[in-house]
């Protein structure tokens, strides 16, 4: 989260939260919610896929991943504070 966002210039980042998302990971969290046993599958590598396997482990969601040699992808979402 930055407070403004202004353009060309640096901005200082007020807080940062990381999550774990996407369509299969959703619809696992939801069904999860709804008292549906779910299973996340799907394919990590690198240091992200690590890490996105360390948050799903300390959330409790239950999962099944394959290790592959490429990195995975992540995502950077700027939220402004108002």
């Amino acid at each position: 989260m930055v407070e403004n966002l202004e353009d060309s210039m640096v901005m200082q980042v007020k807080e940062v939260r990381n999550t774990v998302g996407r369509k299969g990971l959703n619809v696992s969290r939801v069904a999860e919610l709804l008292g549906e046993q779910a299973t996340a599958l799907g394919f990590v590598g690198g240091y992200n896929g690590s890490y996105v396997l360390d948050l799903l482990e300390k959330q409790g969601m239950k999962h099944q991943f394959t290790r592959i040699a490429a990195e995975t992808r992540s995502c950077i979402n700027i939220q402004t504070a108002y």
